[in-house]
């Protein structure tokens, strides 16, 4: 059995977690299409690794994925230090967006 086979079974939102990095658009794009395959719902798109100073194809990808997915962005989240520390982490989930992920009332 492949992750694909759990998320179709569990049918929970997905929340997919994206590299900004070379290869980046077809990753997601494929991933998105495997995932709408199976009819699951992807809550939105972590970007992940992000670095501090992103290069434009970096930032170019997040807009592309974006754009293409029409998926909302949940964070993007920049390369944490090694080691990664309580610290390091909190500032990571404080960019978190999620409004998206709540139950609509």
């Amino acid at each position: 059995h492949t992750m694909l086979d759990l998320i179709g079974m569990l049918q929970y939102p997905v929340i997919m977690v994206c590299t900004t990095g070379l290869g980046a658009i077809n990753d997601a794009m494929l991933s998105i299409m495997a995932l709408h395959g199976i009819g699951a719902s992807i809550a939105g798109i972590v970007y992940n690794g992000m670095p501090t100073a992103p290069d434009p194809i970096a930032v170019d990808n997040v807009r592309t994925i974006a754009r293409l997915s029409k998926l909302p962005t949940l964070a993007v989240i920049h390369r944490l230090p090694a080691p990664v520390t309580p610290e390091a982490l909190a500032e990571a989930f404080a960019e978190f967006a999620w409004k998206p992920l709540l139950p609509q009332a």
